[in-house]
């Protein structure tokens, strides 16, 4: 069983295994389009809209390690920590990834009538 924590970018639902969360915060500021600084740092931007055209203030960002670095992830909204069993978590089906890089995903499962997108960071 895996903690995985639940975000929303736009309308689809995504979920990292909580073991890649490094933080979620919104203290980050933007330095350049695919670049913030946190805690002093330059780190790199994984965001989902490909090109956000706001970066406001109240957005959360999910810090994460991702191949021996940090990058960072803007999201809509946070949802909540989930428990997920290997055996929930089923392939993508065609649509769900749509326009998306499949080799990004783990697989999807369901919370609350909605597919999850598990990520996966070793990808990134």
């Amino acid at each position: 069983m895996s903690s995985i924590v639940v975000f929303r970018v736009g309308e689809t639902y995504f979920g990292l295994e909580t073991s890649f969360v490094r933080a979620i915060t919104k203290d980050i500021a933007w330095t350049g389009n695919d670049v913030v600084e946190y805690l002093g740092q330059k780190i790199g931007v994984v965001d989902f809209l490909k090109k956000r055209t706001e970066k406001r203030q109240e957005t959360d960002f999910i810090v994460v390690i991702c191949k021996n670095k940090e990058c960072v992830i803007p999201v809509d909204e946070v949802k909540d920590i989930f428990q997920a069993v290997e055996k929930d978590i089923v392939p993508i089906p065609p649509f769900a990834a749509k326009g998306m890089k499949k080799n990004f995903f783990r697989g999807v499962f369901p919370i609350n009538n909605a597919l999850v997108l598990l990520l996966n960071v070793r990808r990134f």
